[in-house]
């Protein structure tokens, strides 16, 4: 029973130094990601890491771009980064120094050429709706006819509409007195 135990033991142990560093890391729940994991020179890169304990803010290094602290966000640790222009073509190691000393490390590949992703195109304007005359001049009334006068006309119409309610209920009162 006991050469049992050791053969499975040693088998675990192989299995382990078999793994390829990024299977190993995921086991100990440990990871690093780059997301785009290939880039030319002066584009951004988002950094996304996992430390177990996310609470805290991780230290992430490559001779790509430096150093670099993620923050915890969410469930993971993020960061974004810029990889600098005169950064040469190659594979570099991107390695997370975690709180609790645990490290985990993948790779990102510079590519020549400019930026791998153009900018996003701006947005579709809004729908046109009406006049909006809530929102500055313009509106039902014509171009040009700002809130105040709409105000001040309502207001207008709203005191008109009061003392021809008055006169009414006075003249009945005064029809039914005689």
């Amino acid at each position: 029973m006991r050469a049992i135990r050791t053969l499975g033991v040693m088998g675990l142990f192989a299995l382990g130094a078999a793994l390829p560093a990024t299977e190993a890391q995921a086991l100990s729940g440990v990871w690093v990601q780059v997301n785009p994991g290939t880039i030319s020179a002066g584009s951004k890169v988002q950094v996304r890491a996992d430390c177990l304990d996310n609470s805290n803010a991780a230290t992430v290094t490559s001779t790509a771009f430096g150093t670099l602290i993620l923050q915890p966000w969410n469930t993971l640790l993020l960061a974004e980064v810029t990889v600098p222009p005169s950064t040469k073509d190659g594979t570099y190691e991107v390695k997370i120094t975690c709180k609790t000393g645990a490290t985990a490390s993948t790779t990102l590949t510079v590519i020549a050429g400019g930026p791998t992703h153009s900018p996003a195109p701006p947005p579709p304007p809004g729908p046109h709706t009406g006049g909006g005359f809530l929102a500055g001049a313009g509106g039902a009334g014509g171009e040009g006819t700002p809130p105040a006068v709409w105000f001040l006309s309502a207001a207008g119409v709203l005191s008109a509409a009061g003392v021809a309610g008055a006169l009414s209920v006075r003249r009945r009162r005064r029809v039914t007195v005689r």
